[in-house]
C-alpha cells in the first residue's frame, strides 16, 4: 500500500484551468492518485494506492471513478468526537 496525500488545503489549491475547472476537488484528487495508480501498476501489479478524503475532498467524485488498485481513506477530522458521526442533534456533524 502506498500512500499519496495531497495537500487538501480548506477552500483552496485546486486547479481552475478549463480541464479541471468543471471538476470538483473530489475529483481532481483523485484523477491525480488514479493517474498514480495507473503508472505503478506496470512496476508492482499487486501494489495500491491508498486516496486520502478530508478538507474540501470529503464529498465523494461526481465523475471520476477510483482504478481498482485505490483504496479509499476517509478522515473527517473536523467531526465532533463528542457525538456519533450519524448523531443527527450534533450541528458539526450533521
Amino acid at each position: 500500500m502506498y500512500h499519496l496525500w495531497a495537500d487538501d488545503l480548506r477552500a483552496g489549491g485546486w486547479c481552475a484551468c478549463g480541464g479541471c475547472a468543471g471538476m470538483t476537488p473530489s475529483d481532481q484528487a483523485l484523477e491525480a492518485t488514479n493517474l498514480v495508480a495507473e503508472a505503478l501498476e506496470r512496476v508492482d501489479p499487486a501494489a495500491q494506492v491508498a486516496h486520502l478524503a478530508y478538507h474540501d475532498t470529503l464529498e465523494a467524485p461526481q465523475r471520476v471513478r477510483p482504478r481498482a488498485n485505490v483504496a479509499a481513506l476517509w478522515a473527517p477530522r473536523n467531526r465532533c468526537y463528542a457525538h456519533a458521526l450519524d448523531d443527527g442533534g450534533c450541528r458539526r456533524n450533521r
